[in-house]
């Protein structure tokens, strides 16, 4: 379901919620966690799991889990007729793979991708020029291991014609400094497609961890199965779900006050020096709005940070 659909149908059930008084009424103190009376109704969602797993540049690529071969061992008398070379790195989620033959025997080429989590996924690889390519967009940041398997004139079985261990590693891109939240005009007493209030702090940090990951509502107020709740709470909930939690910042982070706020850290300068995005910081002159600011240790610098750059 696209975000769009989603948001109209969680919106649509959330005017028939009563939600708390006053909520506009913001003091000094942080106010952006604070959690609804009542939930909204959940949206049923669908989606495919290998379309979340990964993504390919071309829409021709046929991937699967079963490819409907036998896999063959490694076959060095066929290996040899092949030039694996060093996939590229276009970003940091994001290579291309390429496989050239040396001959006109090859029918198809295969490669079995094997994630950090322990999906395994196959797709077809399409002819480029002399060779084979496939260009993939990555969702698991981590080690993903990869190998080949050819198709030739005559032959039953799929070899593989990869030496193990080849691999690459993946980093998910951090979303960049800007708004571009979706309802920066929203109405702050309704909830949002992750269960929090729109505009509020939470919602923001949500938004901003899903972009991240590249899901729609993994990161959400019940991610966890209970209430994530107000902001306070959020570090030891994410301690306890094997969240690392210290004082030494990352990209991607989610910054914590024990005052009750949650940032998003977009870019670390030094270990004592961040770049954080937020919305509802009154204290800044920026309730329910979106605001950037430079913080440097010892002055305003978060309580801790929340390292949330791998899903758990």
């Amino acid at each position: 379901m696209k975000l769009n659909s989603f948001v109209k149908q969680v919106f649509a059930v959330g005017k028939g919620l009563v939600v708390l008084g006053g909520l506009l009424v913001l003091g000094s103190m942080w106010s952006c966690d604070q959690e609804m009376s009542e939930e909204p109704l959940a949206s049923v969602q669908t989606s495919d799991t290998l379309v979340r797993e990964c993504q390919t540049r071309s829409a021709r690529s046929l991937e699967t889990t079963s490819p409907g071969w036998s896999e063959g061992s490694y076959d060095y008398t066929v290996a040899v007729k092949y030039t694996v070379p060093t996939p590229v790195r276009i970003q940091s989620d994001y290579y291309k793979f390429r496989v050239v033959p040396s001959d006109g025997n090859t029918i198809e080429v295969w490669i079995k991708y094997f994630s950090p989590q322990g999906n395994i996924v196959y797709q077809q690889m399409e002819r480029r020029g002399n060779g084979f390519e496939i260009q993939r967009i990555f969702q698991q940041e981590g080690k993903y291991s990869y190998a080949f398997f050819v198709k030739r004139i005559g032959a039953v079985r799929y070899p593989r014609i990869s030496q193990p261990g080849l691999s690459v590693n993946v980093e998910l891109p951090v979303p960049p400094v800007g708004d571009d939240y979706p309802w920066p005009n929203g109405n702050p007493s309704q909830p949002d497609p992750w269960k929090f209030i729109t505009r509020w702090c939470t919602s923001w940090v949500a938004f901003k961890v899903n972009q991240m990951w590249k899901t729609e509502t993994d990161f959400s107020n019940r991610m966890f199965g209970s209430k994530l709740g107000n902001a306070s709470e959020w570090k030891e909930k994410f301690l306890a779900n094997g969240y690392a939690v210290d004082l030494e910042p990352k990209a991607g982070d989610i910054a914590w006050w024990g005052s009750n706020h949650v940032a998003f850290v977009n870019q670390v300068i030094d270990r004592n020096t961040v770049v954080i995005t937020e919305y509802n910081n009154p204290s800044a002159g920026k309730r329910l709005k979106y605001h950037s600011r430079r913080l440097y240790r010892g002055s305003s610098f978060p309580d801790a940070f929340i390292h949330v750059q791998k899903k758990k």
